[in-house]
This record gives C-alpha cells, structure tokens and sequence, in this order.
C-alpha cells in the first residue's frame, strides 16, 4: 500500500506541475495518496478480555470495533520465514524468490491461534510477548 501511496503522491504532483486547469483531480489524488501513506491498523489487548481493533489515519483512532479473539493458554514468540516470488524485475533475474526473516507472537488455545506481531526484531517480539503473558496472566514460551 505504500508503494501506491507513494506513486499517488508522485502523479499529484506531476499533474501539479503541469498546470492542469482543472485542480480537482490533482487535490483527489493528493487526498488518496496522503490516506494510503498514514492508515494503520492495532489491536487493543485488555486483561478483562474486551479486545478491540482500531483503524488509524496519521496515528488517530477513527473507527473501532471488537475484536473476536480466542483467550489464550500461552504466548508464543517463533521465527517465521516468509518468501516472495516474482516472474520479472530484478528479483526473477536473481532467483525469483525473495525471502524474509520474521518473528512472530502468537497467542494459542489448544489448536486455535490469533498472530498479534510480526517484526524483524527478535528483541522487540520478546518484550512485546513478556509484556502481553504479564498482561493476561498466562505463561509466555519462545
């Protein structure tokens, strides 16, 4: 999404530059480009169990709604590798697939899971998940 914010963002301000006549096309896509750059979505984690999600726009709440989450046994931070194909650019010409290597925190019951974070940071994903077990009172596991 930020790659379209950005090419939204660029094709304002070429038509800027332009001088096109009509101003309305430039202004609706600087809105759309400025929206897809600052949207974010979390989650709010509670101890009595009323999660909720929050859409964000430039760090602002505007909407939020609950969020139906399994209450967990565990916590679990693991690694995760995700990889990424392509059939052109520079990514085909290498190999074609592109990897990553993330960590993620999980919350579990039984079988059922829900993922609340997925970073590049091992140390990040450890205090979040420490901080979350305390939380919520149930063991944390790596």
């Amino acid at each position: 999404m930020k790659i379209l914010g950005i090419s939204f963002g660029v094709l304002a301000a070429l038509a800027a530059m332009e001088n096109i006549n009509e101003l309305e096309p430039v202004v609706t896509m600087a809105c759309i480009s400025l929206i897809l750059l600052s949207y974010s979505i979390s989650f709010e984690i509670r101890q009595d169990y009323i999660h909720k999600k929050h859409f964000k726009l430039f760090g602002l709440s505007l909407f939020k709604w609950k969020l139906h989450c399994i209450e967990p046994e565990y916590v679990t931070v693991f690694s995760a590798s995700s990889s990424k194909g392509s059939d052109w650019g520079p990514v085909a010409a290498m190999n074609g697939k592109l990897s990553e290597q993330n960590y993620v925190v999980r919350i579990f019951r039984g079988r059922q899971y829900f993922t609340l974070l997925r970073t590049k940071s091992r140390s990040l994903a450890e205090t979040k998940a420490n901080d979350l077990g305390e939380l919520l009172g149930v063991e944390t596991r790596f």
